[in-house]
């Protein structure tokens, strides 16, 4: 009989091992079966991901009127530098906490997760979303990100837990939500939570803010502040040097450099049959954190093709998104 079992315990074994070296990686859609309808859920994989090495995942929740694909898109340039899965699945019903936990376990069957660092993050109505389940599960994860989040409810939240998680609030002076962020702020200083409350001066609660590096340095502050706080060291992704994005507030190109370098850059734009846009060098010394940005012209629309060059030699080519 043990002769019978054998095989079949062969082919589990080597299921198993393909489903650990063969993860997506990158940016990409998956249908997932939710409640008797396809649900699609937009992802970002570290394209270096390595099964040996555990990875923080974040459950991204968009605004109302918008995408999980648009979210997951508005927080790429954070994440095309951090070893963290981006999770943002659609979500058209306020508080449908139930796509939190399905996103959750997937990423925990499909990827080597780092429960300890679980975040969850939204902007807006998904700000409100996101709260309710920190606040309800407070035991899964680790921290939670509001994005200008609509707290119109927040006396039905249940503010004892909210020391239990890393709480951070990004938001407007000018926002509309602004009194309901605050009287959140108060309770849970009240009630001994760990708070980090990030308030922009003039921005509102739609507002250019949200599209360019400000907001997006903002939010990497908000997951170091999570992941300090829970006695974990991040490690950056330091084998990619630029960050590159198109900045629709200024229709200009910003180059966002992950590691210092004192060597002449060039940037080199190509349009999609490969022909020659612009050629721009950029400052010799661009330290870590530092960034430029390249006016585009207003006529050039779709997806671009850059081309970063350091000695002579391509290091980094992307393609962005220009619209």
């Amino acid at each position: 009989m043990k002769k019978f079992l054998f095989i079949p315990l062969i082919i589990l074994s080597f299921l198993r091992v393909t489903t650990i070296f063969s993860q997506t990686t990158g940016s990409f859609e998956i249908q997932f079966d939710y409640k008797n309808e396809k649900r699609s859920v937009s992802f970002f994989v570290p394209e270096l991901y390595d099964h040996r090495s555990s990875y923080p995942i974040v459950i991204g929740m968009h605004p109302g009127g918008s995408t999980g694909k648009e979210m997951r898109d508005m927080l790429y340039p954070a994440f095309i530098q951090l070893n963290a899965i981006l999770v943002c699945p659609d979500n058209y019903l306020i508080q449908d906490l139930d796509i939190i936990s399905e996103c959750i376990s997937y990423c925990i069957s499909q990827y080597n997760a780092d429960t300890s660092r679980i975040i969850l993050t939204g902007y807006s109505f998904g700000g409100n979303t996101a709260t309710h389940y920190a606040y309800r599960y407070y035991d899964k994860i680790a921290g939670l990100i509001g994005i200008a989040p609509a707290l119109y409810d927040y006396e039905s939240l249940d503010f004892s837990k909210s020391c239990f998680i890393s709480n951070v609030i990004i938001i407007g002076s000018e926002d509309d939500f602004i009194m309901e962020a605050e009287e959140v702020k108060n309770r849970i200083v009240n009630n001994k939570g760990d708070l980090l409350y990030i308030e922009k001066k003039g921005v509102g609660h739609i507002d250019p803010y949200f599209s360019n590096i400000e907001f997006i340095n903002d939010w990497i502050t908000g997951f170091n502040y999570i992941c300090e706080k829970a006695g974990i060291e991040h490690h950056y992704i330091e084998d990619i040097p630029f960050q590159v994005y198109f900045n629709a507030s200024s229709h200009s190109l910003a180059i966002h450099s992950l590691n210092t370098t004192d060597e002449c850059i060039v940037i080199t734009c190509y349009d999609p049959l490969g022909r020659l846009l612009f050629r721009k060098d950029t400052y010799r010394l661009m330290p870590r954190g530092n960034f430029v940005e390249i006016p585009i012209g207003a006529g050039m629309q779709g997806f671009l093709l850059f081309s970063i060059r350091r000695s002579n030699k391509t290091i980094q080519t992307i393609k962005v998104l220009v619209n």
